[in-house]
């Protein structure tokens, strides 16, 4: 890959990079001011632009060009940005309520919610969507848990790292 191109990649997850910095401060600030609309939002606008990296980054199209980007930003396979399970269920929640239509024995259908999972150890795994843990910073869907802040620290670093890349900050 040419250094052009690479750049051009480089810039585009900087890009991402900041606007999930931006939706992560966002949702600081919704939680300090219990705005539950701007909470969900943020977090969507956050797995969103943590998605478009790992895409940039894992392409099913050119896996070679990936490999390549990420190694010029010193981003190891097992990123945690390389699972984009947690986008996908937001990306694609119709799905998920079509399924819970068939196959829900209860019918209690638990979404959007921010508290302590533990809460919620009553409820069938399937009947339980979205949840947000204010305590710990992290995401649930059906029983399993993403941890927003360690997608947020590689994101910081990966931000970092692109700025040092593409404007030679830092270099003598």
């Amino acid at each position: 890959m040419d250094t052009e191109t690479l750049r051009i990649f480089q810039n585009q997850i900087m890009r991402q990079s900041q606007f999930a910095l931006m939706a992560m401060d966002d949702l600081k600030n919704a939680l300090s001011s219990n705005d539950e609309d701007r909470l969900w939002y943020s977090v969507q606008a956050f797995l969103v632009a943590a998605g478009n990296i790992s895409k940039l980054l894992w392409p099913k199209s050119n896996p070679e060009r990936g490999q390549i980007v990420r190694q010029s930003l010193a981003v190891p396979d097992d990123s945690v940005l390389r699972d984009r399970s947690l986008r996908n269920y937001f990306k694609n929640f119709d799905e998920r309520i079509d399924s819970w239509a068939k196959s829900s024995k209860y019918r209690v259908f638990t979404d959007g919610n921010i508290i302590v999972p533990a809460k919620f150890k009553w409820l069938d795994p399937n009947d339980y969507f979205r949840n947000f843990d204010p305590d710990n910073i992290v995401v649930s869907f059906h029983e399993r848990q993403y941890k927003l802040i360690s997608l947020y620290k590689e994101i910081r670093r990966i931000h970092a790292k692109s700025m040092i890349e593409i404007y030679g900050l830092f270099e003598e």
